[in-house]
C-alpha cells in the first residue's frame, strides 16, 4: 500500500485495540488469523502466501494446520457455487495443507485440479504448489540425460581438464550472466513500462530493477485478482516478492499522480529486497533515525496501520514511503536513493499534488457551505423583517424584505444544488481511488502493456 491521505485513513482507517476484545476461548483462532487470514473470496493468493510463509518459519503446530483444513471444508461446503479461479485457489491450498501433514499422494490430486482449472497466463500462486505439481510431471515424463562416461572420448579426456572446462564456464556466466539480464529487462521492456519508468526518473541501476520486476498498470478487476486487500484499505500498488512483479492500479485522471508515486514506492520495495542482511541493518538504521526525527501525525498514523496488517514490515514501507514522498531527508538517506532516482523531486511532487487533489475538494466545500451558512443566515433575517412589517401593518415593507428573502433562499438553494454535486464528485473520486468504482485501462495503455 502507498500513499493514502488523511481524509481515506477517516474514510477507511481502524485503530480498535483488538487484544482487548478477545476472550480465552478465541485466542488461539486469533493467534492464527493473524498468520493467515480468514478464507474470502478476494483474499486467496494471500491466504495461500501467508499459510506457506507460517510453514516455513515453523509457526504452525499439527493441529493448527488440521484447524486449517476444517476451515476450508467448511468454506467450500458454505459455498456450493464457486468460481472456477477461486476453485482453483482453493485447490491449491488444500494441497499446501495435506502437503504439510505428510499426505503427499492427495496433495498431488489437488494440485492437478487447480492447474486443470487455470486458464490463459493465470498461475499457480506459491512455489510450493508448483514444485508439487512439477514433482508429479516429472515423475509421469521422466528427464533421460545421455551418460557421457559410455563415450569412447568422453573416457580418453582427462577428468582435471574437465573439471578445469566446466570451472570456466561457471566462472564465465557467473560473469555475464547480470550484465546480460540487465540488457535483456531494458530491451525487453513494453512501452507503457518505459513510460511509466521515464515518469520516475531514475537511473540506469534504477530502470534495471524496475524492468526486472515487468511493472504492470491494470484495471480495477484485474488489479483485485494479484492485489486482493481488506475491505478498509485503500491499495493503489503491490510488490510481490516471490515472484518480483510489480502491479499498480490504473488511477482516473484527476489523480495520475498517485500512479507514479505508487510505481516509485513498489520500485523502492524491489530494491529493498535486494540487500543482504547485513547492509539492510545498516539501512534501517538510517530509516528509523529519519522517521523518528519526524513529527508526521499522518505518517505516524499509517505506520501503525502497517504494522497492524503486516506485522514486521515497518522499515521496509518506511524505506519506500520516505523515499517516494518525503524530501530534505538526512543525507546518508538521500545519498541512498540517489543510487535509484535521478530527481526524487518528482516523486515528492507527485504525492504533494495527489494530495492537494482531494485538499481542494474539502477546501472548497468548506468555503461553499460557509457561503451557504451565511445566506441562509440573511434569508432568516430577511423572513424575520418581512414578519414584524406585516403584524405592524406596513405592506410597503413587508413587500420589501420578503422579495429580500426569496432572493436569499432561492440563491442558497442554487449554491445547495452546486454543493451536493461537488459532494458527489468528491465522493466518486474517493472511491475511484480506493477501488471500489472500477477505473479501467485507456485503449492506448492496452495496446502498449
Amino acid at each position: 500500500m502507498t500513499y493514502i491521505n488523511k481524509y481515506l485513513q477517516d474514510k477507511f482507517g481502524f485503530n480498535e485495540d483488538l487484544e482487548d476484545k478477545i476472550d480465552e476461548e478465541s485466542k488461539r483462532k486469533y493467534t492464527l488469523e493473524k498468520l493467515i487470514p480468514p478464507l474470502k473470496f478476494n483474499n486467496l493468493p494471500i491466504v495461500l502466501r501467508r499459510f506457506a510463509k507460517a510453514f516455513q518459519e515453523n509457526k504452525l503446530s499439527q493441529g493448527d494446520i488440521s484447524y486449517l483444513r476444517q476451515n476450508l471444508i467448511e468454506f467450500a461446503d458454505k459455498h456450493k457455487e464457486i468460481p472456477e479461479l477461486a476453485s482453483a485457489r482453493l485447490y491449491e491450498y488444500e494441497a499446501l495443507l495435506l502437503d504439510s501433514q505428510g499426505m503427499h499422494q492427495d496433495a498431488k490430486t489437488s494440485i492437478s485440479q487447480a492447474e486443470a482449472l487455470l486458464t490463459g497466463k493465470r498461475k499457480l500462486v506459491t512455489d510450493w504448489g508448483e514444485a508439487i505439481y512439477l514433482h508429479e510431471s516429472r515423475v509421469a515424463k521422466p528427464y533421460h540425460q545421455k551418460n557421457l562416461n559410455n563415450t569412447p572420448n568422453a573416457r580418453k579426456k582427462p577428468i582435471y581438464k574437465r573439471k578445469l572446462f566446466y570451472a570456466a564456464l561457471v566462472i564465465l556466466l557467473i560473469v555475464a550472466w547480470q550484465p546480460v539480464a540487465n540488457w535483456y529487462a531494458v530491451v525487453s521492456a513494453t512501452p507503457t513500462q518505459k513510460a511509466m519508468a521515464d515518469s520516475l526518473h531514475l537511473t540506469s541501476k534504477g530502470r534495471v530493477i524496475f524492468f526486472e520486476t515487468k511493472p504492470q498498470l491494470m484495471d480495477t478487476n484485474a488489479f483485485a485478482d494479484v492485489c486482493p486487500s481488506d475491505a478498509n484499505e485503500a491499495v493503489e500498488g503491490c510488490y510481490d516478492p516471490n515472484t518480483n512483479r510489480i502491479y499498480v492500479r490504473v488511477m482516473p485522471d484527476e489523480l495520475k499522480s498517485a500512479e507514479t508515486v505508487t510505481s516509485a514506492h513498489e520500485m523502492l520495495h524491489a530494491a529493498y529486497q535486494k540487500y543482504d542482511t547485513s547492509t539492510l541493518k545498516i539501512i534501517n538504521s538510517m530509516v528509523e533515525d529519519q522517521y523518528s526525527s519526524m513529527n508526521d501525525p499522518e505518517l505516524t498514523s499509517r505506520v501503525t496501520d502497517y504494522n497492524q496488517s503486516e506485522p514486521g514490515a515497518q522499515d521496509a514501507e518506511l524505506y519506500a514511503i520516505l523515499g517516494s514522498e518525503f524530501g530534505n531527508l538526512n543525507p546518508d538517506l538521500e545519498s541512498e536513493y540517489s543510487k535509484y532516482f535521478t530527481d526524487r523531486q518528482t516523486e515528492i511532487s507527485a504525492a504533494s499534488e495527489t494530495k492537494n487533489t482531494f485538499d481542494a475538494y474539502t477546501s472548497q466545500l468548506d468555503s461553499q457551505g460557509k457561503v451557504i451558512d451565511s445566506e441562509n443566515s440573511l434569508a432568516d433575517k430577511y423572513y424575520g423583517a418581512s414578519i414584524s412589517w406585516a403584524n405592524a401593518g406596513n405592506a410597503y415593507e413587508d413587500d420589501y424584505y420578503y422579495n429580500l428573502y426569496l432572493n436569499e433562499y432561492n440563491q442558497a438553494s442554487r449554491d445547495i444544488d452546486s454543493y451536493n454535486q461537488l459532494v458527489d464528485k468528491y465522493n466518486l473520486l474517493i472511491d475511484e481511488f480506493s477501488g471500489k468504482v472500477y477505473t479501467p485501462l485507456s485503449q492506448p495503455q492496452k495496446s502498449n502493456q
